[in-house]
């Protein structure tokens, strides 16, 4: 029956998951539809209808729109958290570092599926399990971060939707380019540690090079070095601040009212207005 069920999930994720452009409604409809399908799969094994259990593991809820969609998504099909759902949320507040200890919590308490947000989130459950399904988004490259073997088929126990974040990075540069006209010099903040923000960054200065951009590459390795390296910055060193995707930055400085800004920049700056914009 578990093979059925995930051969049923190639399947029904094969055109999504190759089709990494989609719009984000669509994203998070195909999400819901994976867990809602490992449920009914679930009951199957079980002849009576029960109640379900579905771990969550995420850097940080700023990444909450994820698991708002998949309530309000498995609530339309009739699983309401409370009747016949439980979720178990494990939230590191930031503490990537933390994520793989509580990825092992969650498979000890069994749950009938893990719903990951991030790259790191889904890594840390990877690492955790080999048997419970594993539904992730928020992903920027699940390839290449070695999540899954191809786009055709994971070959393993996760599926779930990219957002093509990392693949994107230097279109996103020419996009801050046409926001910004005459940007020359641009602060990008790099989690090595996080295979795929070295791997974006790779797609970020082939872009550059050839818009003519210079970065300024820093490394970062915790909350504490992010503020550190914002804070150093001397004032008018850089035109744009760009973040590469990856969970530690993403978690720090997701809404520009979390991020540790300094007060030696301009603030970061909305479309359309004149201060220090921020991608």
């Amino acid at each position: 029956m578990a093979q059925h069920m995930r051969a049923r999930l190639r399947r029904l994720f094969s055109p999504l998951i190759a089709r990494r452009h989609t719009c984000l409604p669509l994203c998070y409809r195909a999400v819901v539809l994976a867990v809602a399908t490992l449920c009914i799969g679930v009951s199957f094994v079980g002849a009576q209808a029960r109640h379900y259990r579905i771990a969550v593991l995420s850097p940080r809820l700023t990444f909450n729109l994820a698991l708002e969609g998949l309530r309000e998504g498995l609530a339309q099909l009739g699983y309401h958290e409370g009747k016949n759902l439980t979720f178990m949320v494990e939230d590191a507040q930031g503490d990537v570092a933390s994520l793989a200890n509580r990825a092992a919590r969650l498979v000890e308490a069994k749950p009938d599926v893990l719903f990951t947000i991030t790259t790191a989130s889904t890594i840390a459950a990877q690492q955790a399990t080999t048997t419970i399904p594993i539904v992730f988004a928020v992903v920027a490259d699940p390839l290449r971060s070695g999540i899954i073997a191809s786009y055709a088929s994971s070959q393993n126990n996760v599926t779930g939707i990219t957002n093509s974040a990392g693949t994107l990075s230097g279109k996103r540069l020419e996009i801050l380019q046409e926001i910004a006209p005459g940007i020359k010099r641009v602060l990008v903040l790099v989690a090595p540690q996080e295979s795929v923000a070295t791997v974006s960054f790779q797609f970020l200065a082939e872009a550059a090079s050839k818009l003519g951009i210079e970065l300024l590459r820093q490394d970062v390795r915790s909350p504490e070095e992010i503020v550190q390296t914002l804070q150093a910055v001397p004032k008018g060193a850089v035109d744009a601040i760009f973040f590469v995707p990856s969970s530690l930055v993403g978690t720090q400085c997701r809404c520009q009212s979390g991020c540790p800004w300094p007060s030696t920049l301009p603030p970061p700056r909305p479309l359309g207005s004149t201060s220090l914009p921020v991608f």
